[in-house]
């Protein structure tokens, strides 16, 4: 609903049901392995869209270290982190 309001149709963002179908919780390098594998055939681009204010803990997130150098980021400035 986030996405429909917030962009416009035509803008290449989508919604997929991943982490609705694997609970409450899955970590974000497996939840990016999932969507390459699903639609690799389709030539999709991953991008991890975060706030500045996650970078100094995301080396202890699970397989942080590969997820930061396996993955290209968009990085939003949030106030107070540089």
């Amino acid at each position: 609903m986030a996405v429909d309001e917030f962009f416009d149709k035509d803008f290449p963002v989508k919604v997929d049901a991943i982490e609705v179908e694997n609970g409450p919780s899955i970590p974000s390098f497996y939840l990016l392995e999932q969507l390459i594998e699903k639609y690799k055939a389709d030539n999709y681009e991953f991008n991890f869209i975060m706030g500045t204010d996650l970078i100094p803990n995301l080396h202890w997130w699970d397989e942080g270290p590969r997820l930061i150098s396996e993955t290209k980021f968009i990085i939003f400035e949030r106030a107070g982190y540089d």
